[in-house]
C-alpha cells in the first residue's frame, strides 16, 4: 500500500515538474514571438501618409483637379504647349514621377501630360472604390477633356500599357500612335500563371466587383511598406540593381504610403482579375489596333517576359519593336536617354502631328 501510494506520488510529482517545465518553455516561447513580431513590424509596419505629408512630391508643375467621377487627380502639364501631345500612364505601384527621367528629354519639342492613376500616387483612392482598367480609362478621358487635348500619342508603361490598348481601343480616333513600355495587357501562352499566388482565388468573378471590403489578412498586408522591402522589390525587377538609386526605393515606398493607396491597391488587383479573361486578356483585340505602336521592352525583364512583347509585335500589324539588353522592368529609369530618343525618334517618323 504503502509502495503504491509512493509510487503514484512520484508520478503526480513528475507531471506536475513537467508541466512547470513546459510553462516555463511556452512563456519563453511567447516572449521570443512577442519580440520577433515587434521587431517585424518595426521593420516593415508603416502607417499611411496625408498628402501635406507627401508634399515634397508636388512639383510646381503638379496640378490637382477634382473629375466628375469622383477622382481628385493629380496630374502634370508641361513640356511645350505648342508641341505634339505626349500621354504618359504609370505602372502598378507607381506614379508620375516615373515619368520624370523622360521630361528633360523631350520637354522641348513635346507636351508632356502625366498623371497618378487611381490607386496609386497622390490622386489615391476615389469615390466607390473600384480600380478596374475601364475606371483608369475613365480618369484618363475625363482628364483630357478638361485639358481640351483631343489627339495625342499614348505612352503606358506595365498596366498602363494595358490602360493604354485599352483607351486605345475605346476612343480610336483621339490615338496617334501608342508607345508600350514593358506593357502589359496580353498573357504570355497559356494564360496568366496564377496558382499559389495571394490573388488565385479571386479569378471566381463572382461579388468580387461589389465587395470592396478587406479581410483581416488584406488588411495587414496594407500597412507593410518598409523602404528596405520596397527598395529590395524594385532592384529585382531591373537588370542592373546599382541602376536604381536608394532616392527611388525611398520615393516608391513613401508615395505607396500616401492614405488609401495600399487599401485601394488590393481592390485594384482583385477587381482586375475579377473582370479581365486571364488566359486571353485583350490579345483577341490587338487586331483592331490601327494607329502604329512602338514596343518597347527589357531583355532580362522578369515581371513582364520577352514573349509578352513578342505577342504584341506579332499581333499589332502596324508595331515595331526594341529591345534593350541587360534591361528589365523598369525601362525608361534604366535606360532614360535611350528610350527617350527611340521615343522621339518613332513620334517624329510615324505620329500625325496637330494633337492638343
Amino acid at each position: 500500500m504503502w509502495s503504491t501510494r509512493w509510487g503514484g506520488n512520484l508520478a503526480l510529482g513528475l507531471v506536475a515538474s513537467w508541466v512547470t517545465d513546459m510553462l516555463k518553455v511556452a512563456r519563453w516561447l511567447l516572449i521570443i514571438l512577442g519580440l520577433l513580431g515587434a521587431l517585424f513590424l518595426a521593420f516593415f509596419y508603416r502607417s499611411d501618409l496625408s498628402r501635406a505629408e507627401l508634399a515634397e512630391y508636388v512639383s510646381p508643375a503638379s496640378e490637382f483637379l477634382a473629375l466628375p467621377m469622383g477622382a481628385n487627380v493629380h496630374y502634370r502639364d508641361e513640356g511645350n504647349p505648342n508641341g505634339p501631345a505626349l500621354v504618359m500612364l504609370h505602372g502598378g505601384f507607381g506614379s508620375l514621377h516615373n515619368w520624370e527621367v523622360w521630361v528633360p528629354h523631350l520637354a522641348d519639342k513635346y507636351r508632356l501630360i502625366s498623371m497618378d492613376l487611381p490607386a496609386h500616387g497622390l490622386t489615391g483612392r476615389i469615390k466607390g472604390d473600384v480600380y478596374t482598367r475601364a475606371k483608369m480609362v475613365q480618369l484618363v478621358r475625363e482628364l483630357l477633356d478638361a485639358l481640351d487635348v483631343e489627339r495625342f500619342s499614348l505612352a503606358g508603361h506595365s498596366m498602363g500599357g494595358g490602360v493604354a490598348l485599352a483607351y486605345a481601343l475605346a476612343f480610336p480616333d483621339q490615338i496617334e500612335s501608342i508607345v508600350l513600355v514593358g506593357s502589359e495587357g496580353v498573357p504570355p501562352p497559356g494564360g496568366y500563371e496564377l496558382e499559389g499566388t495571394f490573388f488565385e482565388d479571386y479569378t471566381a468573378r463572382e461579388r468580387i466587383l461589389a465587395d470592396t471590403s478587406l479581410s483581416f489578412t488584406e488588411r495587414f498586408l496594407t500597412k507593410l511598406a518598409s523602404p528596405w522591402a520596397v527598395g529590395a522589390a524594385l532592384r529585382s525587377i531591373v537588370g542592373d540593381g546599382q541602376l536604381v538609386a536608394d532616392e527611388a526605393g525611398a520615393r516608391f515606398g513613401r508615395i505607396l504610403r500616401h492614405e488609401g493607396n495600399r487599401q485601394a491597391i488590393v481592390l485594384m488587383f482583385r477587381q482586375s482579375l475579377a473582370a479581365m479573361d486571364t488566359n486571353e486578356d485583350l490579345a483577341p483585340r490587338m487586331g483592331e489596333i490601327s494607329a502604329p505602336v512602338l514596343i518597347l521592352h527589357g531583355e532580362v525583364d522578369s515581371l513582364v517576359p520577352m514573349v509578352v512583347g513578342d505577342r504584341f509585335h506579332h499581333l499589332i500589324d502596324d508595331s515595331e519593336m526594341k529591345v534593350y539588353e541587360n534591361v528589365g522592368h523598369m525601362i525608361m529609369m534604366e535606360r532614360p536617354e535611350r528610350t527617350a530618343a527611340d521615343v522621339d525618334a518613332f513620334l517624329s517618323r510615324r505620329a500625325l502631328r496637330g494633337s492638343g
